[in-house]
């Protein structure tokens, strides 16, 4: 494992475990993530949080172990799927990785810049993958 995927899973567990100021890791994201836009907001309107919550925990592990060279697994090709099936737009993957990003620097309290470009680093490639897929 290299250092951005160590550094990713550690702060993944520190961040997800954290409550800020009585608010959980996972509602300081959507919280985040809701306000960028209206339509993101609309997106998410009859959406059972404590569900949607603990899909993404799952989901960003996929993310994370996304691997181009090897190409996606069956999890990503449907996660990938529900998500141009919904019509997220590219731009809301950018939003929805700067609101998570956010998250991480409230939560995790060993947060650094090196915290930040493994995050970064870890999830783009499954972003991409993801963004691609979209536009098929």
């Amino acid at each position: 494992m290299g250092d951005h995927e160590e550094t990713f899973n550690l702060s993944y567990w520190r961040a997800v475990r954290a409550t800020v100021d009585g608010v959980p890791f996972m509602d300081a994201f959507y919280e985040r993530f809701l306000s960028q836009s209206s339509e993101i907001a609309e997106m998410f309107a009859a959406t059972d949080f404590d569900t949607q919550k603990q899909m993404l925990l799952i989901s960003l592990v996929h993310v994370a172990s996304f691997d181009p060279v090897h190409g996606p697994d069956a999890t990503m090709i449907r996660l990938a799927r529900r998500h141009r099936e919904l019509g997220i737009s590219p731009r809301s993957y950018g939003l929805w990785l700067d609101s998570l990003l956010d998250a991480v620097k409230t939560h995790d309290p060993e947060y650094s810049e090196d915290v930040r470009e493994s995050w970064q680093r870890v999830l783009t490639p499954g972003v991409e993958f993801m963004i691609s897929e979209g536009s098929k």
